[in-house]
C-alpha cells in the first residue's frame, strides 16, 4: 500500500481534545508569557505518539481540519526587532520571526511545522516509510529525514540534481550531510525529468518500488492543505505574541512550494473575517523559483483543499487570496544561483547583527525585499512596520563556501576564479594565532 499526503480527509468525527500552555515568548531584552494554545501532552511522551487536535477558534469554519499532530517542532518562536545595515531609511521597524529556532540544526525551519501534521498522518496509516523530494540542498529533504528517523519511519529522499552534480551528494556538506548521518536513502533524478514528469510522478514510482514498506508521500516541500496547517497554527501563535501591541503592516518571507504561504495566507483571511484581527497585514512573498502566477495559483489550489470559502458573495477565491498577497519575482539568476550582492548581504547581516541567512531563500528574499520591492515604491513602506518571517535553512550557507570566499568587490564572478581568490572572510573575519612561546613585553600602561 501506498498512502499519499495530497489525499485529504473528509468527514472523519473523530472527537477532538483541546489542548492548553503557555510558553515563553522574547521581544528584544524584554520577555512576556503568553496563553498558546499549544502542547499539554507529558513531555515525555515518545515523540512518534501523535496527540488529538483541536483547531484555532478563528479557522473553526474550514470543514475538515487534522484529526491528531505531533509535537516535534519547538513553538512558539520569538519576535526581535532587526536593525539591519543599509536598511532603506523609509521604513520604520523591521521585526523578525525566528522560524529558524523550531527543531535545532536537524530539524530547524519551516518545514517541521507541517510535518508535525504530515508525520502524524503517517504514523496513523502505520506506514513503515517516507518518501519526499527536493533539490540537491533541501532543507524540506533534511528535515524529513531527522524528522522521520525520530519517530521511528525509513525516509527515503529523492533529490534534483544534474549529472555534473553528483559529486556534492558524496561531498557531506550542509543538509545532505544531515540527510545521510540520519541514514536516509538517497535517490536522484535529473531536472529535465522533475520538469518532463513532474515530481509527483517521481515520487509514486519510487514508492512503487517499496510497497512492502507501506511508503508515505509527502509532496515537495511537504506543500499541501494537510501539511499548511502547521501555518494556521503559527498564525494564532503570532496573534497572541502581537496581542495589546499594533500588528505589523506588512509581513515578508520567502517562497519556494507554497504551503507555507498558503498555511500564513488562509490563517490571516480566517482571522480577518471571524474578527479576530481588525485587519490582515498585507503579505509580500518573494519567490525563489518559479514565477508569480504559479504561487497565486498554488495558494488559491492548497486553501481550496482546505475548504476555504469566500464570505464575501460571488468574490472567487484567487480575488480573495490577491487582496493580501503580492508575490514578487525574485529568484535573481536562479533557484540556487546567487549573485555576489545577494552573498555580501548574507556575510554584512551576520557581521552586524548575528543573524545568518540562507543564500537559497531568506537571505536572497530579504535582500530582493529591500533592495528592489521597497526601492521601487517607497511611498507605500514609508514609516511603516515589517515583520520579516525567517524560515530558516542556514545549513545552505556551505554549499556556498567557494562563492563566499571568492567574490570579492570587483572580483570577477566567474567559475574559473572559484577557489582561487584571496577569499574575503580572511579579511572581515581574519584568524590570528596566540604564541604563548614568544616573549611579551608589557607596556608601562598595563
Amino acid at each position: 500500500m501506498i498512502a499519499i499526503s495530497n489525499y485529504y480527509r473528509r468527514g472523519n468525527n473523530l472527537s477532538l481534545i483541546p489542548h492548553n500552555f503557555f510558553p515563553i515568548i522574547f521581544l528584544g531584552t524584554s520577555r512576556l508569557v503568553s496563553s498558546i494554545s499549544m502542547s499539554s501532552s507529558d513531555p515525555f511522551a515518545p515523540l512518534s505518539e501523535p496527540q488529538a487536535y483541536t483547531p484555532p477558534d478563528f479557522a473553526a469554519r474550514l470543514p475538515d481540519p487534522p484529526v491528531s499532530r505531533l509535537f516535534l517542532s519547538s513553538r512558539p518562536t520569538p519576535i526581535h526587532p532587526l536593525v539591519l545595515p543599509d536598511r532603506p531609511a523609509v521604513v520604520s521597524k523591521v521585526l523578525v520571526k525566528r522560524d529558524d529556532h523550531t527543531g535545532g540544526l536537524e530539524m530547524g525551519g519551516n518545514k517541521i511545522r507541517k510535518l508535525d501534521f504530515l508525520l502524524a498522518d503517517a504514523l496513523s496509516r502505520e506506514c513503515g516509510a517516507v518518501v519526499t523530494i527536493g533539490g540537491v540542498m533541501s532543507n524540506h529533504c533534511r528535515a524529513t529525514a531527522c524528522a522521520a528517523r525520530a519517530v521511528g519511519i525509513d525516509p527515503h529522499l529523492v533529490l534534483r540534481t544534474r549529472e555534473s552534480e553528483t559529486d556534492r551528494l558524496h561531498g557531506l556538506v550542509g543538509n545532505v550531510l544531515f540527510g545521510r548521518l540520519a541514514a536516509a536513502s538517497v535517490w536522484t533524478c535529473t531536472p529535465g525529468a522533475y520538469g518532463r514528469f513532474g515530481s509527483h510522478a517521481i515520487l509514486k514510482k519510487v514508492a512503487g518500488m517499496m510497497e512492502a514498506e507501506r511508503p508515505y508521500i509527502i509532496p515537495v516541500g511537504g506543500s499541501n492543505a494537510l501539511g499548511s496547517w502547521g501555518y494556521i497554527e503559527a498564525v494564532d501563535e503570532l496573534l497572541h505574541q502581537m496581542e495589546n501591541r499594533d500588528m505589523p503592516d506588512y509581513i515578508v518571507l520567502a517562497t519556494g512550494s507554497g504551503g507555507t504561504l498558503a498555511g500564513i495566507v488562509v490563517g490571516l483571511l480566517l482571522a480577518e473575517e471571524t474578527g479576530r484581527i481588525k485587519y490582515s497585514p498585507q503579505i509580500h512573498a518573494v519567490g525563489v523559483c518559479d514565477n508569480p502566477e504559479y504561487f497565486y495559483k498554488t495558494v488559491t489550489s492548497i486553501i481550496t483543499d482546505m475548504g476555504y470559502v469566500s464570505p464575501v458573495t460571488k468574490e472567487d477565491i484567487a480575488n480573495r487570496v490577491r487582496r493580501i498577497l503580492v508575490v514578487h519575482q525574485g529568484k535573481g539568476r536562479g533557484y540556487a544561483i546567487s549573485t555576489s550582492e545577494e552573498l555580501n548581504f548574507v556575510k554584512k547581516v551576520a557581521a552586524t547583527t548575528g543573524l545568518v541567512l540562507d543564500p537559497v531563500y531568506t537571505g536572497k528574499a530579504l535582500h530582493h525585499f529591500l533592495n528592489v520591492v521597497v526601492e521601487q515604491d517607497k511611498k507605500l513602506f514609508e514609516g511603516k512596520t515589517v515583520l520579516y518571517w525567517h524560515t530558516g535553512g542556514g545549513l545552505g550557507v556551505f554549499d556556498k563556501v567557494p562563492e563566499l570566499q571568492c567574490w570579492e568587490e570587483g572580483h570577477e564572478e566567474s567559475e574559473k576564479s572559484i577557489g582561487k581568490c584571496g577569499g574575503e572572510l580572511d579579511v572581515t573575519s581574519p584568524i590570528r594565532k596566540v604564541d604563548m612561546y614568544k616573549d611579551v613585553h608589557p607596556t608601562a600602561s598595563s
